[in-house]
């Protein structure tokens, strides 16, 4: 299992996994109820099972070969039930954008496609909420870690959307070298917004720096 406490030193194992207790800390303790637990299961660079569960929105979802969605009743998941994204509104796109961590690359990013309505939105959540039809696209330009996307990607994935880097690929885990940090993202309902992106090559400077250079920081979060 690899998460922020073992990111230093944990190697990738051919099956790992990849886990957030918490994800949205500070929406957790300012009372929201935008806050998650991820886990995600790696095999070789990619996700091959995922759960995410929203205790404060009643929802959970998980996923292997195909994506679903539970409500939460009294600690535990009902009956799932599939979910998949949506075809492009006429109206235009929703994006969902950080709570905290907007920057002006994401904005550049997002200027370029019909978007109407930008809607602030914390945590891994982003992920499951397009992967259910709520929404269309979400990027992120400043850093994240691995654990903070494993489980919304394979969850988006597997609901027939994409999670691609700068070159348009889909991005990979397991980066040791790298403390398992992100680069720049967009998790998209569809492959088609991904050529009208222009994601920069490499995040701002951030936690994964000052922490390779030794310096104490509190972790990058998924907000």
């Amino acid at each position: 299992m690899i998460a922020e406490e073992t990111s230093c030193t944990a190697q990738p194992a051919p099956l790992f996994f990849l886990v957030d207790p918490l994800d949205g800390t500070r929406d957790f303790l300012a009372g929201s109820e935008q806050y998650c637990v991820n886990i995600g299961l790696i095999q070789g660079d990619r996700p091959i099972a995922a759960a995410l569960a929203a205790p404060g929105l009643g929802r959970v979802w998980a996923a292997g070969t195909t994506a679903r969605e539970a409500p939460i009743r009294e600690g535990r998941p009902g009956a799932f039930r599939p979910v998949s994204v949506r075809a492009a509104p006429a109206d235009g796109l929703v994006a969902l954008v950080s709570r905290l961590h907007g920057d002006s690359d994401t904005d550049a990013c997002l200027d370029r496609l019909p978007i109407a309505e930008r809607r602030v939105t914390s945590s891994a959540l982003k992920f499951c909420l397009i992967a259910a039809g709520e929404a269309d696209l979400y990027v992120r330009c400043v850093p994240t870690m691995e654990w903070d996307t494993a489980a919304g990607d394979h969850v988006l994935t597997m609901a027939g959307g994409r999670v691609v880097g700068p070159d348009g690929a889909t991005i990979t885990y397991g980066h040791h070298a790298r403390f398992y940090r992100n680069g720049p993202f967009a998790a998209l309902a569809s492959a088609a917004y991904r050529d009208a992106l222009t994601l920069p090559q490499q995040s701002a400077v951030s936690y994964f720096d000052r922490r390779r250079a030794g310096a104490a920081v509190e972790a990058a979060g998924q907000d």
